[in-house]
This record gives structure tokens, sequence and C-alpha cells, in this order.
């Protein structure tokens, strides 16, 4: 058996999970080199390592199910109530061979199971095996019995190490249903009433009056205090609870103090107020793994071997419930969202207990369903105009959720604005003459501005390639235009409209000599010399007609 310590001692050293231990997975093989045996594992299909993940990708084995939990789950503790089961039973079959051989007979146990069975760890409290095992002449047995009934329904992360229990200290016997025997005389009409109170004191004095005429007074009244004093019932004298007051979902530690006759070896036992029946304590500690109602309610008492139990003891401690809480600790930009621009939320979540895990969730409305916020960060990647509405929580590992925190903001529509700089020429289009518009936009969150125009009354914008619109050649009739501003996200400015009317500049011509000087002569030809002017510097072409 101390191989089998060293061997489950060794895997838990190693952070290695056999997955399977069972009494088909191990083998016995000696050593012709050392004269000894050893023990060998086979099966390894479900094996834990911690850099190989290949058995958490397959899927969680289910193992055999007379040698685990309730709760089982895959990982580096799931190898520690198997190995506890088996130890156990090598030392119990060592142990009461004989009390157990009619139950070893019975079928072919050892084809199937070592000695336990499934329905020991749904109900340890009514397992007939566990029973007989805590009454066992060996300490040890006792003890591993207690530890099985404990942590049969424990997650394998709670269950305790083969080498810690076997370190602990020992368990005192449960008492036997049987009257005990004892020394002849007095002292064995007194231990034979320990069981029945009141029918035992009248035995007692129905004893007491006939071995009047035998014994003393003196040695009767002797007698009569040591049998007292034996009977007399062992006392709780303090009642600790760690943590007070319990957490939801937290282990609860319960120890005890108690006080006996003679320094007589006193089991502490206890139930939930409304149970009938007592369970047994491991030692002087009660240990629950997690307690979730709001109260928790036990009743208590001190029960020693032949003498009377003690009065009962009933304690309640209110449960707090460690609800985490959520809190908005900054948003970027600072003064809140921007319409078209991403918007980042920090929230810190916490819970009373520092060790347990909590994540933040978040929505936006109350139908949709709840988000885990990446790394306690929310990005919104463009804010819509309007209003936002986020609703953030808390939930820890063991399922508690915090107060909903629900936060608006109005979302503003920051838009861009356009202007006309100015006009070539400055006073105005000239028909005919090209007309030039310098255009400026300003976009206050400084985004990439596209401009854009139409003539009124029409439906489409057209996009120009710059910050200027040309007309090659101005008509010469009025003309209304709209500008507007477009940025990279699509909103625009308001449009300015703007109405021209060209000016129109003639070319001018004079008459600057006549031949004959005097005017035209009868029979002589006429000569007239002009001069033309244009002010846009434009060419000039002489018409002429005969009036009419």
């Amino acid at each position: 058996m101390q191989s089998w310590v060293e061997l489950v001692e060794n895997l838990e050293r190693h952070k290695v999970a056999h997955g399977d231990l069972q009494h088909g997975n191990v083998l016995v093989v000696q050593d012709h080199s050392l004269q000894q045996f050893t023990l060998k594992l086979v099966d390894y299909d479900g094996m834990f390592v911690p850099r190989l993940r290949i058995s958490e990708q397959a899927g969680d084995p289910v193992g055999h199910e007379d040698y685990n939990p309730l709760h089982r789950r895959f990982g580096p503790t799931m190898d520690r109530f198997p190995a506890l089961v088996i130890y156990t039973a090598l030392r119990a079959l060592a142990f009461h061979a004989h009390e157990l051989k009619p139950q070893i007979e019975s079928g072919n146990l050892l084809d199937e199971r070592l000695l336990f069975r499934k329905s020991d760890f749904v109900d340890p409290d009514n397992s007939e095996l566990l029973r007989f095992l805590r009454r066992s002449r060996d300490a040890t047995l006792r003890k591993l019995a207690q530890a099985i009934a404990e942590d049969a329904r424990k997650d394998a992360d709670h269950v305790r190490p083969l080498r810690q229990l076997l370190a602990e200290p020992q368990v005192p016997p449960q008492p036997s249903q049987n009257l005990r025997e004892v020394p002849t005389g007095i002292f064995k009409a007194i231990l034979n009433t320990t069981l029945l109170p009141l029918s035992g004191v009248i035995w007692l004095l129905r004893v007491a009056l006939k071995l009047t005429r035998r014994l003393s007074v003196g040695a009767l009244l002797a007698g009569l205090v040591l049998g007292v004093l034996y009977v007399f019932p062992p006392i709780i004298t303090e009642i600790t609870c760690r943590p007070d007051p319990p957490w939801a979902g937290e282990p609860v530690t319960i120890r005890f103090a108690s006080w006996s006759t003679w320094n007589q070896p006193v089991e502490i036992q206890y139930r939930f107020v409304g149970e009938s029946s007592w369970r047994a304590t491991a030692g002087q500690v009660l240990y629950l793994p997690q307690v979730n109602d709001k109260e928790l309610r036990l009743e208590f008492r001190a029960v020693r071997p032949g003498a009377f139990p003690s009065w009962t003891h009933r304690r309640r401690w209110r449960i707090q419930v460690p609800s985490p809480f959520v809190e908005i600790v900054a948003t970027e930009p600072p003064s809140g969202p921007i319409a078209g621009e991403p918007f980042i939320i920090r929230v810190r979540a916490s819970s009373p207990l520092p060790h347990r895990r909590v994540k933040a969730q978040w929505r936006r409305y109350d139908f949709e369903p709840w988000q885990e916020v990446e790394g306690q960060e929310l990005r919104i990647p463009s804010a819509q105009p309007g209003q936002l509405v986020v609703q953030f929580r808390a939930q820890d590992e063991k399922g508690y959720l915090s107060n909903v925190v629900e936060r608006y903001w109005d979302v503003p529509l920051i838009l861009p604005t356009v202007a006309i700089a100015k006009v070539e020429p400055q006073g105005g289009p000239i028909a005919g003459e090209p007309f030039r518009v310098l255009l400026h936009a300003d976009s206050p969150l400084k985004r990439p501005v596209q401009f854009q125009w139409r003539y009124s009354g029409e439906f489409a914008w057209r996009d120009l390639a710059g910050a200027q619109w040309l007309l090659e050649e101005f008509p010469g009739k009025p003309i209304t235009v709209e500008f507007r501003a477009r940025d990279s996200l699509g909103y625009t400015s308001e449009a300015i409209t703007q109405s021209w009317e060209p000016r129109i500049i003639p070319p001018t011509a004079k008459l600057i000599r006549t031949r004959p000087e005097i005017g035209p002569v009868t029979g002589h030809p006429l000569e007239l010399a002009f001069a033309a002017h244009s002010p846009l510097g434009r060419a000039v072409f002489i018409e002429w007609r005969f009036r009419d």
C-alpha cells in the first residue's frame, strides 16, 4: 500500500493525472533486480498532461463509476478520489478480510471492482460499507471512510490528496449499535444502562439495592460516583465558524472544542435543522464545500462511547451574498461619443471576495442578450447620432450577478461647413469670360472633405476635383449654383446657394479719318478709317452695312 501512496504522490507532484484509476488499469509487476513488486499503470487515453492537450480536445473521459466522485472534472486533480478509494479498499480488505469475506464471495466482486460501489458515493450516510468502516478498529480506516463520505460530493479540486489525509489526526470510532462488554460487577451494570438513560437509572437503583447487603456503603457510593462520571455526557465548549458570517458559494469550516471526563475521545455530530439523522464530523472540524441558502442552520452534539450524548447546540449563521459590482471608470473621448467616431468605455468589475474571477457584461437594450466585455473595455467602432444607451453588469465565476448599471449619452452630429473664399474676377462674372469660384471647408473633426455642386433645380450633386469651381465661359444670362462639403463618413454640410448675373462689356469703335476730308464727292471714291478697342483684350473686327 505504501507503493500506491508513492505512485499517486509522484503523479500529483508532476501535475499529471491518469484519468481512469481502477483495478483493471493497475498492474503488479515483479522486479527481479530489486527482489520486490512494483506498480505500473496502463490505459493512457484519458490522461492529463499540462503541455499535452490531446485528451482535453478528445473530450473528458468518464472513468469507472465505482471509483470516481459524483462531480468529476477533467484536470490534474481528477485522480485524487479514485486513489483514495483504492487505498481504502486495500486497507479494508487487509484489516477486515474475515468480516468482508461474505461480500467478496458474493459474485465476481474482484472482477468488477475492489470493494466500493457507486451507491456508496451517492448516499454515503446510508452506506452499510462506510458505516462499518467508520467503526473499524483501525483508526486510519475510520479516517479514510469519513474522507470518502465527505469528498464524494465535492469538486475534484477540493478533494484532499491521499498523503495529506494520512497525515491528518485520527478519527474516533463511532459508537456501536450493540451494548459494550465491560468488567463484571457493578461497573457492568452501570455501563449496560448508558444507551437508555431512564431505564438505565432504574436498573442501576435496582442493582444498587440488591448489592447493598454485599457491598459497603463506601464502595457503593464510589461505584455510583464512578458510574455517573462515566456516563456523564461530554460537553461542546466552543463552536467557531470561518468565515463568520459565511459567504454564499464558498466553503465553510466549523471547529469545535469539547470536554469529556477522563479525556476520553469525543466525536462531534451534526445535522441540518429539520433532518432526523446525525452525521459525523472529521474529528473536531466540519468542512462544508459551499453554502448557498440564505441561512446556515445546524445542530451539534458531542458523543462518547458508553456515555450519554450531550445536549443539542443549535447555531444559525446568516449567509451573505458576495454580489459583484461594476462601475464605469473612464470614457474616450472623455466628453462623450461623437457621431461616426469610435467610442471606448472602460469598466471595472470586482467582487468582495478577491479570489473570485469576475467578468463584465454589456448590452444596448433590455431585450438583447448579454455579451462579455473583452479586457474590461467596450469599444464601439462608430457611434450613431441620437442617444446611446448601454447597460453593464458583473457576473462572478459562481454565477452571482451585480446590479445593472445603465448610462445614457447624447451623440451629437458634427457637420463640416463650406464657404466661398473668393471669385475671379472679383467684380463678378463677365459674359463670355471664364469664371472661377474658390471654396473653403472646415471639418471640426479634421476629416477629409469632398466639395460638391449643382445648378439650382437639379437633383444630383456633382463632385469637384479640388476646392474650386470653374466655368470656362460664363453665359450671357444669370445662373444660380449650390455648393456643399461632404466628409469621409458621408456627413454633409448645409448647402450654400449663390446667384450671379454676367456683366456685358462691348468693344468700342470710332471714325478717325475720311477721304476726301470734306466728305463724299459725287463721282469720287470715299475712304473711311476706323479705330476699335476691346477692354477685355479680345480681337475686334469692324463690320459695316448701309443703313436700313
